[in-house]
């Protein structure tokens, strides 16, 4: 296995284990990967794409002079001969200058001026005090689009050889799982001929023309799992080609097929889909702790009050007989509100029912 699958193997474990992977950081982050806290590690710098042990090095070393402020701060700091632009630019692309609040294509806008201002200081002396007022320059950042965050998650990737942010589509998956919709992980388990509801992204968009002369698409659709190839006949083509262009998002329906053994979609129905326009999963949790003699009832009274009070925080149940902890699938997320909170307390008591911030 190569080593970026090896450490994107590992990422995708820590995560199922409720461990937060931090991505790398000029300020925080040593050469591999180091223990933040028990729910949280940090990425390693020598991870990052060109990132070598002279450059690792060079990092280690100036940030001893404090911690980097920003951008500039840390091409005055740093030498530059050691530390060139592709060096830095990958860093920004995964994400080792995030807390510096600047979005990731401004950094990258920003590269040369800051490359250029450092390299005024070089030949300066060593000893030379650079919290001095005198060389607070004020700094300005050219002002452009964030990068769209498929766009976005691509150049992690080649910063990184895969992806450690979050892909969008991730904050909503459990209120997409509850309107109905899988995710492209979930067709391998369907037996050909089933039908398929996904919304994923449209990565690629190939037009073709039949023997026929008609036009029809092929298309490739990814989720924060996968990616599925889906075909679009001419009939639905003519419906809804005018909608549809590569990188937004999608909402489909169609069957499952199979194409040289890869799975794919025959399209019946297809459509633009707003991510915005579904709510997050809350980043809160609300656990219960119940009576493991009556569990099954209990549950009951659960699923019920999700009927009336239905929203996007996860229920995690506890059960002190068993020693087990569960998360509730999301038919059973509910609204966080203190009239909700207080109809818990009432039947489980106030002791048994809290609610945890995950991040």
């Amino acid at each position: 296995m190569h080593d970026d699958e090896k450490v994107e193997k590992y990422v995708k474990e820590a995560k199922t284990q409720s461990i937060q992977v931090l991505p790398p950081s000029i300020n925080e982050s040593f050469g591999k990967f180091t223990v933040s806290n028990k729910h949280q590690i940090r990425f390693g710098l020598l991870a990052v794409k060109g990132v070598g042990k002279q450059a690792y090095e060079e990092i280690i070393k100036s940030r001893q002079k404090g911690k980097f402020k920003d951008l500039f701060d840390f091409c005055k700091k740093v030498d530059l001969k050691v530390m060139n632009q592709t060096i830095i630019e990958n860093l920004i692309m995964a994400g080792a200058f995030d807390e510096t609040r600047k979005h990731r294509a401004q950094l990258l806008a920003a590269v040369m001026p800051a490359i250029e201002q450092g390299e005024l200081f070089s030949d300066m002396d060593e000893q030379l005090n650079w919290s001095d007022e005198l060389f607070d320059m004020d700094i300005e950042y050219p002002e452009v689009e964030p990068f769209p965050i498929i766009e976005q998650l691509k150049l992690e990737k080649e910063a990184l050889g895969f992806v450690i942010s979050p892909h969008p589509l991730s904050y909503i998956r459990r209120t997409l799982r509850r309107y109905g919709y899988q995710s492209i992980r979930d067709v391998s388990d369907l037996k050909l001929k089933s039908v398929v509801q996904l919304v994923g992204h449209l990565e690629r968009m190939k037009q073709v023309r039949t023997k026929r002369g008609e036009q029809m698409a092929f298309l490739t659709l990814q989720d924060e799992f996968s990616e599925i190839d889906a075909v679009l006949f001419p009939k639905l083509h003519r419906e809804v080609h005018r909608e549809l262009k590569e990188g937004q998002f999608v909402k489909v329906k169609g069957r499952k097929d199979q194409r040289n053994g890869e799975n794919q979609i025959i399209l019946d129905a297809i459509e633009p889909f707003d991510i915005n326009q579904v709510p997050k999963t809350n980043a809160a949790k609300i656990y219960i702790k119940i009576d493991s003699e009556d569990e099954v009832g209990q549950l009951e009274q659960i699923k019920a009050i999700s009927q009336k009070y239905t929203g996007t925080t996860p229920v995690v149940i506890y059960s002190p007989a068993r020693k087990r902890t569960y998360q509730l699938s999301e038919g059973y997320d509910l609204v966080e509100s203190q009239e909700l909170l207080n109809e818990l307390e009432n039947i489980f008591s106030p002791e048994n029912v809290k609610v945890k911030r995950t991040e």
